[in-house]
């Protein structure tokens, strides 16, 4: 199953998140590693971005996917006992009641950069729709917002560092707007008079993706 399918369970848990937590409080926490450099290997734009963390000196399969933050399953919650931030209300489209737990990760290292106090939403990954994944948390935006992450296409690789000078910038750029939650927007026009705000979501497997409204226009 393609990891488009995780960023669609996780819009209406992640809008409930957002809803509750309009204080950013997913933006907690630290990278305590300084001049890092660190690469994760792609081969398909549309398969799932496969990288190892390290929780409490053992090694587990995380996904990278910019649409969401920071995750963990079930069962590292129930080994690891987080301690937990917040309970978040949500319910579904059959009116039935759950709530998701934001817990606070003391440690995780990936490659060789160290996060501390990062908040984590805590998500029943094998019963849901992207079981079959067999993973243990989602590398996300609350992680994200402390590196230059530069996707290279060419070299198929997914380059973290904090370094400018291990970043080749292209020639144009375009400004990017941060959320409460570091969910990264940038605007697109099209002919000068229609313009676009975007989610830039590593999960989607697709190029983009227009609102009807825009359609419209």
């Amino acid at each position: 199953m393609k990891i488009t399918h995780i960023s669609k369970i996780l819009f209406s848990l992640m809008l409930s998140v957002s809803l509750y937590a309009q204080d950013g409080i997913m933006n907690q926490g630290e990278m305590v590693s300084k001049k890092v450099y660190h690469e994760i290997p792609f081969f398909n734009t549309k398969d799932e971005i496969v990288q190892f963390v390290t929780l409490k000196g053992k090694s587990f399969k995380f996904i990278f996917d910019t649409g969401a933050p920071l995750a963990i399953s079930n069962e590292l919650q129930n080994s690891h006992q987080y301690p937990i931030l917040h309970l978040v209300p949500l319910k579904d489209a059959h009116n039935n009641s759950d709530t998701i737990k934001i817990v606070l990760i003391d440690t995780i290292q990936i490659g060789n950069i160290v996060f501390k106090d990062i908040p984590a939403v805590v998500i029943d990954f094998k019963n849901s729709p992207i079981g079959c994944q067999n993973i243990d948390g989602i590398i996300g935006s609350n992680i994200a917002r402390f590196l230059l992450v530069q996707f290279d296409l060419s070299q198929n690789k997914i380059i973290f560092t904090d370094q400018h000078d291990k970043i080749i910038f292209a020639k144009e750029k375009l400004p990017i707007i941060l959320d409460n939650q570091s969910n990264a927007f940038f605007k697109v026009n099209f002919n000068d008079t229609i313009i676009d705000s975007l989610h830039f979501d590593s999960g989607m497997g697709k190029l983009y993706d227009m609102n009807i409204s825009t359609a419209k226009n």
